[in-house]
């Protein structure tokens, strides 16, 4: 019998991918659906994962395959993110134009305060500019 490799046990939506892979795809989601000059998203596509999907704003309101904050008065998200069950997480910021990627292969509970951690740093490394 063939051994098999069981590398990515559970990865959340089987989101396999690289570090690299994961900003091109943050990149293209804060230029809304463009990357290296090609479109790739429409800008309503876009849009529409930034805007609220559920009948009422909530603290972890949902748009499209993302948790919203930072909501403009568009109604649009200038804060997406998503984490998954092991630990990882994606951040798309527009007011810092960052993308924000945490990679790890634990439970969601034990990279917490690492998590947090981060994100304060990164607060405070990249202060939102003025106007924003």
């Amino acid at each position: 019998m063939a051994e098999v490799e069981l590398r990515f046990i559970l990865p959340g939506g089987s989101l396999c991918t690289t570090l690299d892979e994961l900003a091109v795809f943050g990149q293209m989601h804060l230029t809304d659906g463009v990357y290296n000059g090609k479109r790739i998203l429409s800008e309503a596509s876009v849009a529409e994962m930034r805007r609220l999907q559920v009948p009422e704003e909530r603290p972890r309101a949902y748009g499209l395959g993302w948790f919203r904050d930072e909501v403009s008065e568009s109604g649009l998200a200038d804060l997406v993110f998503h984490g998954g069950a092991l630990g990882a997480h994606l951040r798309l910021d527009r007011r810092r134009e960052l993308v924000i990627a945490f990679l790890v292969h634990q439970t969601a509970v034990q990279t917490l305060e690492l998590k947090n951690q981060l994100l304060e740093q990164v607060d405070v490394m990249f202060p939102v500019p003025d106007g924003r």
